[in-house]
């Protein structure tokens, strides 16, 4: 950037503006170079050594190194590039360099001559602004088309029109190619000016119907902005934006103030399809609450996402009756408890055991191309937090204790909170490892995961929809399969719900899994171990029950299912057996003394059959024992312990092998294995 200086004198003649002022040497000129290489100016470097052009195409070549790709038959380009040819452009350059010759390079340029002193100053200062950001790719050949078309309408200013009028303005009409691109540069030059001139804060735009969040100090993570253009009439309007101040005043996250603004939107859309005018405050009484209640029962089917809209509106109507912000608003205009939709019971969202272990699988952990992925991946496997604490995760986030043991430090946002988790070595190791390569990549940089491309400083993170879209894209090169088959596809915050279903089935109290997972009430905690008791007996209804006789217990079925559940788990509540079961109802006494293999209320599964084997083993122990001592009563007992234990042994054994059953109508008894008649 070592272009003469071009001295920009305001139109009032002042040269010591503002805005003038704020612009560095190398950005005051009318030409600015783009060298190559530039993280946000530049295009990329040519990918073969010694060349100092750009690239121009997705191929990573330069214009003339893609002429000559082409020449060759387009052959793979890493081997290309290896080869002599792809090598001969490279050091013809060297041997020019070495002579003395000059090398002509293409080098972008932004050439804002023949636009107006004020323009020109204008996108001077935007460009110099988001060289300092580092953070958006701003090239010549994505730019140039907007400077083109800004001479040939004549406009002095950016700020001579709104961002609306200047979308308007570039989308119809005027060949300009990507319009967005042009739209994003002059939004985030109207802020730098606005910005430089003292513009900003509550002062600066609350008046809008648009709000920008950075402007007010949000850091605007998921929620950029909050949008008042929607909502008629204009009292309502101004009403919504009086409560959206206060809620993000009070500390409400800028997610839950958005959702909520799109109850209001939603009750305003209702309005605009009724054609029902409200003039004023005292026309929002109940009977057009009730009005808006069918209406939205038939427009938003779903009961979650209607309680959602609801509870929004409610809190909206509740606050102007509590702060009295429209007196003359009806008594009625209120929400009950009873105008909400059921509640459905909520679906488990855990994965399979089935999934789970594909997921976890070291071979398939190892294809995962960017190890910053895999180790967030890893990471809400192994501590279930969610998506948004992990990705945003400071490098400094490691603690350890006096013994050594390792602790994640994270931020939980959803609760406003700081909080710790403990980890495995690996996992720390693993972390430790990632907190090496950050501060290598970016010494500045702040994030343990962070955005790959327009992060020249290291402190954005990666962002949600480009860790899902990576974490699909892995699950299918992995091919991941449901136990039927199907493909699978997976939301990030199914690690935390199996993770904490895990907990739950694993015994953990549940008041150790609140704590572990940072939750503030028992309610979401209890949600786990309420889908764990589902398993559990899912799990129990489908395995094979075998009874002391060896005979296989079928369930009754039917409306006693549940009260048949109820009463077995109470059972083994008060009778542990290291074998099976106890059946028999907890009000009853037990006469068989834990003599379980004589009780008929004894109840086994194949997940006992080794400790049925072992006891067998004993059991004849036991017997030739007493045979040779000649303890005729202890001989009868054992005897009996013995039958029942074959009798159990043989009927778990089938079960697990897919025979029909111990019944000698079973043809597969008898025929040989193999045969088409064995199970």
């Amino acid at each position: 950037m070592s272009r003469p200086l071009l001295e920009l004198v305001g139109a009032e003649g002042n040269s010591a503006s503002p805005l003038v002022d704020a612009l560095r040497p190398e950005f005051r000129v009318p030409v600015i170079d783009a060298p190559v290489g530039d993280p946000v100016l530049g295009l990329a470097r040519c990918l073969v050594d010694r060349c100092g052009d750009g690239a121009i195409t997705l191929d990573g070549l330069c214009r003339r190194h893609r002429r000559d790709w082409d020449r060759d038959g387009r052959p793979a380009i890493g081997e290309w590039i290896g080869q002599e040819r792809g090598q001969e452009r490279g050091q013809e350059q060297d041997a020019k360099r070495e002579s003395g010759e000059r090398v002509p390079t293409s080098v972008d340029v932004f050439d804002l001559r023949g636009l107006p002193d004020r323009l020109t100053r204008e996108i001077q200062f935007g460009l110099q602004c988001r060289v300092d950001e580092g953070r958006i790719k701003t090239q010549p050949r994505r730019l140039m088309p907007l400077v083109r078309l800004l001479r040939r309408i004549g406009v002095d200013s950016l700020q001579e029109h709104t961002l609306d009028q200047w979308h308007e303005l570039l989308t119809y009409g005027r060949g300009i190619g990507r319009v967005n691109t042009s739209i994003a540069f002059i939004r985030d030059c109207l802020e730098y000016l606005d910005r430089l001139e003292g513009r900003t804060g509550w002062d600066a735009e609350y008046p809008k119907n648009i709000w920008q969040l950075k402007r007010l100090g949000y850091p605007a993570l998921r929620t950029a902005t909050l949008r008042f253009d929607r909502i008629e009439p204009e009292w309502l309007r101004g009403l919504a934006k009086r409560w959206c101040r206060w809620r993000l005043s009070t500390g409400t996250s800028e997610g839950a103030v958005a959702s909520n603004l799109f109850a209001v939107t939603r009750f305003c859309k209702f309005l605009q399809e009724a054609c029902q005018p409200m003039p004023g405050p005292w026309a929002l009484d109940r009977q057009l609450i009730e009005r808006y209640l069918a209406w939205l029962a038939v427009n938003c089917p779903d009961p979650n996402s209607r309680r959602k809209d609801l509870g929004g509106f409610a809190a909206f109507l509740r606050t102007l009756q509590q702060h009295r912000w429209a007196p003359d608003l009806s008594p009625g205009a209120m929400i009950f408890n009873e105008d909400y939709p059921d509640m459905p019971a909520p679906k488990a969202r855990a994965l399979t055991e089935f999934v789970a272990s594909q997921l976890e699988r070291e071979s398939n952990l190892a294809r995962f191309e960017d190890p910053r992925l895999r180790l967030l991946t890893e990471l809400l496997q192994r501590t279930g937090l969610r998506v948004g604490d992990a990705r945003q995760l400071p490098v400094d986030c490691l603690d350890k204790d006096h013994y050594g043991a390792a602790y994640l430090r994270y931020h939980n946002h959803k609760m406003r909170r700081d909080a710790r988790t403990p980890i495995d070595d690996l996992l720390a190791e693993s972390i430790a490892a990632q907190q090496r390569r950050v501060k290598a990549e970016f010494p500045a940089g702040t994030v343990l995961f962070p955005m790959v491309s327009g992060n020249a400083l290291g402190t954005r993170p990666v962002s949600r929809a480009a860790y899902a879209k990576k974490l699909n894209q892995w699950v299918r090169d992995c091919d991941i399969r449901t136990e039927a088959g199907d493909p699978v596809h997976v939301h990030p915050h199914q690690f935390r719900h199996t993770y904490a279903t895990r907990l739950i089935n694993s015994g953990v109290p549940q008041h150790v899994v609140k704590k572990l997972l940072d939750h503030d009430s028992d309610t979401m905690t209890s949600h786990y171990a309420r889908l764990s008791m589902q398993t559990v007996r899912e799990e129990w209804s489908k395995a094979t029950k075998v009874n002391v006789s060896g005979e296989v217990v079928e369930d009754d079925g039917g409306d006693l299912d549940d009260a048949i559940w109820l009463k077995n788990s109470l059972s083994r509540a008060k009778m542990a057996l290291p074998n099976g079961f106890c059946t028999l109802p907890l009000q009853q006494s037990c006469e068989y003394a834990n003599a379980c293999l004589s009780c008929p209320m004894f109840l086994t599964t194949p997940e006992f059959l080794p400790q049925h084997k072992t006891q067998l083993v004993e059991t004849r122990a036991l017997l030739d024992s007493a045979r040779q001592r000649g303890q005729e009563r202890l001989t009868e007992m054992n005897e009996k312990v013995e039958r029942n234990l074959l009798s159990i042994i043989s009927s778990l054994e089938s079960a697990e092998s897919g025979c029909c059953g111990p019944s000698s109508a079973c043809s597969c008894r008898t025929a040989p294995k193999g045969t088409e008649n064995a199970c």
